[in-house]
């Protein structure tokens, strides 16, 4: 089969497509047990780490909110084996 076309995760984190959550917190990724790089969808990065003015008005930060996420996906059945190269996880 002949490739077409190819985008890595290093030119969706460049482009702003996905954020590189292992780069900005290395140590929360760490703590939440991540053996993997983590990056997430800007969209869900919006959706559920940036603290928009009402949540900012109820004590909340990006740093706990990330926490929260990391958390929360560390409670998952992760995939194991070598050929996994992407977990898609949703909130709701």
């Amino acid at each position: 089969m002949e490739l077409i076309f190819s985008y890595t995760r290093q030119e969706a984190i460049k482009d702003g497509v996905l954020v590189d959550v292992s780069a900005k917190y290395p140590a929360e990724v760490k703590n939440s047990g991540m053996k993997w790089p983590v990056a997430m969808t800007r969209t869900a990065w919006a959706d559920f780490v940036e603290v928009h003015p009402a949540a900012a008005k109820l004590d909340q930060d990006e740093n706990g909110r990330m926490w929260d996420v990391l958390s929360l996906l560390s409670t998952r059945p992760l995939p194991s084996g070598g050929g996994c190269s992407a977990f898609l996880f949703t909130f709701n």
